[in-house]
C-alpha cells in the first residue's frame, strides 16, 4: 500500500481510494475504528485469496496449493517455489504499468473490490461492539442488529477472537509488571536512517574485466554493471530504453518529463551533472532539502532532528545521461541554468573557479558527441579537443610535437592520441588525491565520470581520465587530461612554465614510480586574462641527449572567450557571471538576496557601496577603500 497523501508527487503513485477510506474513520472512536479496520483487513485477505486462485488458474505452471497452518512449516522445496511465483505474479500485475500519474488498472480495481467488500460487511455488521472482557466465560466477539434494533447473534457475521483471560480496560501500573519491559524512562527519536547508496545491490566492476564500448552500453554497466537502481525496472520494461530513460527523467524532476528553467528541476540536472554543493544558511538549507527529498540528491548522514544534515550528488550515470538529455531538449545550455538560477545564491561558488572550467569542459564533451554513431557515448580525444578550442589552435595542436617526451615518443599529438577516447557525463569531488593514480582512475571510467580535486589537491584542479580503445579497462591502459584553474588576473596571456612543471604526472600522483606512463595532456585555464588566446610552449631542440620520465602536451588556454574556448559561443554573459562570482566571498555586496520591487538600481547600488564601507580594505572596489580616496 502506498498512503501517501492525495496530490503529491512521486514513485510510486498513491493508493488514492484506499487512504481515503481509513481517513473517513479518522473522527471516530477507538472502539470503531478497530472494527471497521478489522473488516479492511478480513476483506483484504479475501479478496487477495480470490486473485491468487484467479493467477493459479491463469498461470498453468503454477499449481493451487491448499496448506494448513502446521503444514506451512514443512513445505518442501518445489512447493515454496511455487508459492514464490505465485507472489511474484502476483506482484507484477500489481506493480506493472505504474507511472508518476496513477496505478495501474489491476491494482485499482483490487483495492476496489477490497474497498467494497469492507463496505458491504460493515453494513450488515452496524451496531453495537461487545467491550471485551465483559463476560469471561465467553470469547470475545463483535457483535450486530438485525432489523427492528432486536439483536442476536449470526454465525456468518461473527468475528472471533481469541483471548487468555480477562481483559483490562486501562492500563496496568508500571510497577506491576515484572518482566521489567514497561519502563518509565524518556524516550528520544532515533537518528535518521540515511544508508541507502544507488551501488547497494550493484554487480562487481573489477579491474581488466570489461572493456570502453561496453560500460557505455544502457544494458551493460550504465545501469547494472555499476548501478542496478533502474535495473529492475529496465528488466520489467523488456529492456525498453526509451521508457526506461523516461522514468529516469521522471525521477529526476519529481514527476515531470520536461524541465523548467528555473525550478527545481532544472537545478537537479545540474547537480547530478555538476556535483553542485549547496551553503549552508537557512535558505541554502532548504533548498537541500527539497534536492533530497524529490530530485535524487543523497543525504549521508543527519543528527537527531536533522540539526546538521551532509548530502552529496551521488555519482549515477544513468541520471546523469537523462540530465543531459533534458538539457539538451530545453534549448538552454546548462551554463545559463545556473546563471540565471532563482536559487544560485544557495550554490557554492568554486572560490578556484573550478565550476566555470567544469561547465567549459562539459560543454565541450557535448559537443563532441558524434553526430552519425548513434548510441556512442564516448568521445575520442582528439575530438573532445577540437570541441573545446577554436579551429585554428586545434590545427597547431594536431601536428604540435610534446613539450616533454619518453624515448620514442616524440610523436605528433593526433598520432599520439589517435586510439585513445574518454568517457564522462557527470562530475565526482573527490577528497583523498590518492584517487586520481591510475591504480584509481580507471574507476572513474566504469561511472562515466570526471574528476574535481579537493582544494588542496597539489598541482591540479580537474582530471579527465583517458584510455586507449581496445582492451580491458585497468591501470595500465589509462592515462588523463590533467587541468589547472586560475581565476587570478595576474596569469595573463603568456606561458608560466613553473604551473607545467607543478603539473608533472608522477608528482600530482597520477602514475606511481616505477609505472611505465602514458603520455598526459597537461592544460591550465587563466579564465581572469584580459588577453584571449591559445598557446603552446615553444619545442626544445631535437638533439638532447636524455629521455624524460614521461610524454606530455602542453596547452595554455588564456582568457574567458570564444577566441579561447570554442565551445562558449553565445554562451560568454553567464560564463562571465559565474567568474565573477567566484572572485567574491559572498553575495552581500550587490543585494542579490531581495526581491523588494521598490528597489531601483541605484538604490541597490548605493546600498552595496555602504556594505562594501563595512568591510574595509578586505577588497580593491572603492568602497572598501572610501577613506583613502
Amino acid at each position: 500500500m502506498c498512503l501517501r497523501r492525495d496530490g503529491s508527487q512521486g514513485f510510486p503513485p498513491p493508493d488514492i481510494a484506499l487512504r481515503n477510506w481509513f481517513l473517513q474513520f479518522r473522527t471516530q472512536q477507538i472502539g470503531l475504528v478497530l472494527h471497521e479496520t478489522t473488516w479492511c483487513h478480513v476483506s483484504l485477505l479475501t479478496v487477495l485469496h480470490t486473485k491468487l486462485e484467479s493467477i493459479a488458474s491463469e498461470e498453468h505452471n503454477i499449481p493451487v496449493l491448499t496448506l494448513t497452518q502446521e503444514a506451512l512449516h514443512s513445505l518442501s522445496k518445489t512447493e515454496r517455489a511455487s508459492m514464490q511465483k505465485l507472489a511474484l505474479a502476483f506482484r507484477d500485475r500489481m506493480t506493472g504499468g505504474q507511472s508518476f500519474q496513477g496505478s495501474n488498472i489491476y491494482r485499482k480495481t483490487f483495492y476496489g473490490e477490497v474497498i467494497e467488500l469492507a463496505r458491504r460487511s460493515l453494513k450488515f455488521t452496524q451496531g453495537s461492539v461487545e467491550v471485551p472482557g465483559s463476560n469471561p466465560k465467553s470469547p470475545s466477539r463483535y457483535t450486530h442488529k438485525m432489523g427492528g434494533g432486536s439483536k442476536r447473534q449470526d454465525k456468518n457475521f461473527v468475528v472471533r477472537r481469541p483471548t487468555c483471560g480477562r481483559f483490562h480496560l486501562f492500563s496496568p501500573e508500571i510497577r506491576s509488571d515484572p518482566s521489567n519491559r514497561i519502563t518509565n524512562s524518556y524516550l528520544v527519536p532515533l537518528d535518521p536512517i540515511s544508508e541507502i547508496s544507488f551501488d547497494d545491490l550493484a554487480f562487481p566492476a573489477r579491474e581488466d574485466t570489461v572493456t570502453l564500448d561496453r560500460v557505455v552500453q544502457l544494458d551493460g554497466y550504465l545501469i547494472s554493471g555499476v548501478h542496478c537502481m533502474f535495473g529492475s525496472h529496465y528488466d520489467a520494461l523488456g529492456n525498453n530504453e526509451a521508457e526506461l530513460m523516461l522514468f529516469a527523467k521522471q525521477k529526476l524532476l519529481n514527476g515531470k518529463s520536461a524541465i523548467d528553467m528555473d525550478g527545481p528541476g532544472s537545478l537537479a540536472c545540474l547537480c547530478v551533472r555538476f556535483a553542485l554543493e549547496f551553503n549552508a544558511d537557512a535558505l541554502s538549507r532548504a533548498v537541500t532539502c527539497t534536492q533530497v527529498e524529490r530530485h535524487m540528491r543523497l543525504c549521508v548522514a543527519a543528527t537527531t532532528g536533522f540539526e546538521r544534515m551532509v548530502t552529496i550528488a551521488g555519482s549515477e550515470p544513468l541520471l546523469a545521461e537523462a540530465a543531459s538529455e533534458l538539457m539538451r531538449t530545453s534549448t538552454e545550455n546548462p551554463v545559463r541554468h545556473l546563471a540565471n538560477h532563482s536559487d544560485l545564491n544557495c550554490v557554492d561558488r568554486g572560490r578556484r573557479g573550478e565550476l566555470v572550467a567544469a561547465f567549459i569542459i562539459m560543454q565541450a564533451r557535448d559537443a563532441s558527441l558524434p553526430k552519425s554513431a548513434i548510441g556512442r557515448r564516448w568521445v575520442s580525444v582528439s575530438d573532445f579537443m577540437q570541441a573545446l578550442l577554436p579551429s585554428s589552435a586545434y590545427e597547431i595542436l594536431q601536428n604540435y610535437l610534446p613539450t616533454c617526451w619518453r624515448e620514442g615518443e616524440d610523436k605528433p599529438f593526433g598520432e599520439t592520441f589517435a586510439d585513445y577516447a574518454m568517457w564522462f557525463n557527470h562530475v565526482i569531488r573527490i577528497e583523498d588525491g590518492k584517487m586520481i593514480n591510475a591504480e584509481n582512475l580507471w574507476k572513474f571510467i566504469t561511472r562515466g565520470a570526471m574528476i574535481m580535486c579537493a582544494n588542496n589537491q597539489y598541482g591540479v584542479d580537474i582530471v579527465l581520465p583517458a584510455c586507449v580503445t581496445t582492451g580491458n579497462l585497468s591501470h595500465t591502459t589509462v592515462t588523463a587530461i590533467l587541468i589547472q584553474v586560475k581565476n587570478a588576473e595576474r596569469f595573463e596571456c603568456s606561458i608560466d612554465k613553473t604551473l607545467f612543471d607543478a603539473m608533472n604526472p608522477f608528482r600530482v600522483g597520477l602514475f606511481s614510480d616505477g609505472q611505465l606512463p602514458r603520455p598526459v595532456i597537461r592544460v591550465v585555464f587563466a579564465l581572469a586574462s584580459g588577453e584571449a588566446g591559445v598557446l603552446f610552449p615553444t619545442i626544445r631542440q631535437r638533439n638532447h641527449h636524455y629521455a624524460d620520465p614521461f610524454t606530455a602536451f602542453d596547452v595554455w588556454c588564456a582568457g574567458l572567450s570564444p577566441d579561447t574556448f570554442r565551445c562558449i559561443g553565445d554562451d560568454l554573459v553567464p560564463y562571465q557571471v559565474l567568474l565573477e562570482r567566484s572572485l567574491q566571498p559572498h553575495d552581500a555586496f550587490d543585494l542579490r538576496e531581495t526581491n523588494d520591487p521598490r528597489l531601483d538600481d541605484e538604490t541597490r547600488a548605493a546600498r552595496g557601496h555602504r556594505r562594501r564601507m563595512m568591510a574595509a580594505l578586505t577588497m580593491y572596489q572603492i568602497g572598501h577603500n572610501s577613506i583613502h580616496i
